[in-house]
């Protein structure tokens, strides 16, 4: 989840259609969501480092959890870094409440955990959600 050069929405809404096609394959019985991280020697950490990329939000994938619900596969995610900077993260105050309960999603299938925890910083996840656009890179010289 979260490729370079999508931004938090277009990789929100990326990963569910992702999910639901992944659901859809015949003999499909789970689909592991994997948010991106940042590791050393790659183009995601030059991106970083250069201040061109940040990790996905744990609300997001928290939102994709709960949208794909309905899909006919059991759908987990597990974010390796999860509360770094190099990994996925909120505001650094509710990191470990969303990841404890994405963990009680996986085991669980039950969006109502995510009913359970809140932080002021959902907001501005929802304006990131509506109002950031992706890079804007030309096609063609």
């Amino acid at each position: 989840m979260k490729p370079p050069f999508l931004s938090e929405g277009e990789a929100r809404d990326d990963m569910i259609g992702s999910v639901r096609r992944c659901a859809a394959v015949d003999g499909c019985h789970t689909v592991s969501m994997n948010p991106c991280n940042v590791q050393e020697y790659t183009m995601v950490n030059e991106l970083f480092r250069a201040g061109g990329y940040r990790p996905p939000w744990l609300w997001s994938v928290a939102d994709v959890l709960e949208r794909t619900v309905d899909v006919d596969a059991i759908v987990v995610s597990d974010p390796v870094g999860h509360g770094s900077d190099r990994g996925a993260h909120n505001c650094g105050e509710c990191d470990d409440r969303v990841q404890k309960a994405i963990k009680d999603f996986d085991l669980r299938q039950d969006p109502s955990v995510f009913e359970q925890v809140s932080c002021e910083c959902e907001r501005t996840w929802d304006l990131i959600i509506e109002e950031e656009t992706s890079y804007a890179m030309p096609l063609a010289r």
